[in-house]
Formats: C-alpha cells, sequence, structure tokens
C-alpha cells in the first residue's frame, strides 16, 4: 500500500502533463477528436491516480505520521510550473496567425458580426452604397451638383456632407458618408 500511495501523485502529475501537452497541440494544431482522445487517456491516468491516493490514503498518514512532506510542495511546484508554461503555449496560439486557435476564434468573430450585421443590413445598404442618379434630378441635387458637374474625382458638399461623383451631365452617383461624426471620411 505504501507504495501504491507513493505512486498515486506521479500518476495524477503525469496525466495532468499529458492533458496539458495534449491541450496545447489541440490549440496549435487542431484536431479535437485526435488530440481530445489523447487528453481523454491523460484524464483516465488522473482519475486512477486520485482513486489510489483516496485508497490508500488512511493506511499512508499512520505509516508517515511524523515525516515532513516536502514532496507535496516539490509536486505543487511542478504542477504550476507546468500551467504556466502550457498556459503561455495557448495563448501564444490565440494570437492572430499561430496556430488553430486564433483562426477559430476569428471565425466565431466573423460569424459574430455577420449574425449581427444581417440585423442592421438594411440601414447599411442605404447609408454605404452610393446613389445612382439619371436624368432627373431633384431641387437638392440641383443645387449641390451644379458646381461639380463632369469632376474626374469624387467631390466633398459642405451643405449636406455628402460627396458626389458625375460621369456625365445626367449620370452621377451620390455617397452618403456616414462616418464624418467619428473624424473619418470613408469610401
Amino acid at each position: 500500500m505504501k507504495v501504491i500511495h507513493k505512486i498515486s501523485p506521479v500518476l495524477i502529475l503525469a496525466g495532468y502533463f499529458y492533458v496539458l501537452y495534449e491541450g496545447y497541440f489541440l490549440c496549435q494544431f487542431g484536431g479535437v477528436r485526435y488530440h481530445g482522445q489523447k487528453m481523454a487517456v491523460g484524464a483516465a491516468v488522473m482519475a486512477v491516480g486520485f482513486l489510489f491516493w483516496l485508497i490508500t490514503r488512511k493506511k499512508a498518514k499512520e505509516q508517515q505520521a511524523g515525516k515532513k512532506q516536502y514532496l507535496w510542495i516539490a509536486e505543487l511546484v511542478a504542477a504550476g510550473a507546468a500551467t504556466i508554461i502550457c498556459g503561455a503555449a495557448v495563448i501564444r496560439t490565440a494570437i492572430p496567425y499561430n496556430g488553430a486557435l486564433s483562426w477559430k476564434i476569428y471565425e466565431w468573430r466573423r460569424i459574430n458580426d455577420e449574425s449581427s450585421s444581417k440585423d442592421n443590413s438594411d440601414t447599411n445598404k442605404e447609408e454605404n452604397e452610393p446613389e445612382i442618379f439619371n436624368g432627373t434630378e431633384t431641387e437638392t441635387e440641383t443645387k449641390t451638383s451644379g458646381n461639380i458637374r463632369n469632376s474626374d474625382t469624387w467631390e466633398f458638399n459642405a451643405e449636406d456632407g455628402d460627396m458626389y461623383y458625375f460621369i456625365n451631365d445626367i449620370t452621377g452617383y451620390r455617397l452618403n458618408v456616414v462616418d464624418a461624426a467619428c473624424g473619418s471620411r470613408l469610401l
């Protein structure tokens, strides 16, 4: 029983280290099925070690009543160091282009952004797409576009905050600038 009690913390630590190791490779390269099965093996080794420790702890306490246990401190330091090292490696894989985890995070953010933009798709189309004028001009377009007809570039109109570009005297584009309040004008 004494030998089993000494082996059980080693099994727990070995299983823990293996789970951390495979977790890092899962984050770095992906492959949930492959690395997930290996992580399950490591978790099973940890569980067996913990079960052995629970079974043998009463008898071991009686035998080691006067002995100091420096081994526990060493085991805790080793587990802490492994956690910090593997945790830093996993965080590194989350940085863009450093691993499969970064691509998963990018995918989750893109899906989240797409779902939120679908809710506002009608307003975004109206605000961000240039309007096409064909022949008929309203009073506003006539008033603002008189001085910028036949221009080679987009022209800014300070009266309404829009950008105009005319191909000829009849056809032109108006772009409603929506980022003006933020200090930038994106086309």
